[in-house]
């Protein structure tokens, strides 16, 4: 039991590091570390306005966005 409390702790404790350092290198690096160069590259090409969905929900949400809301 104890055993099992302490994995959990650890577990969290990964957790809430990886958070961080994630969160630390896409806001305060001064350097890429080309990490993400292969996914912006492809989603450079993605053509995201023929990717939208089309049903009513989608289209209220976008109008939403587009106000401002």
């Amino acid at each position: 039991e104890e055993m099992e409390s302490a994995r959990k702790v650890i577990l969290e404790r990964m957790n809430k590091v990886t958070d961080y350092l994630n969160w630390f290198e896409a806001s305060r690096m001064r350097t890429q570390s080309g990490e993400f160069d292969e996914i912006l590259k492809n989603a450079s090409r993605y053509d995201f306005e023929k990717a939208k969905r089309k049903d009513a929900i989608s289209r209220y949400l976008d109008a939403v966005e587009e106000r401002g809301w």
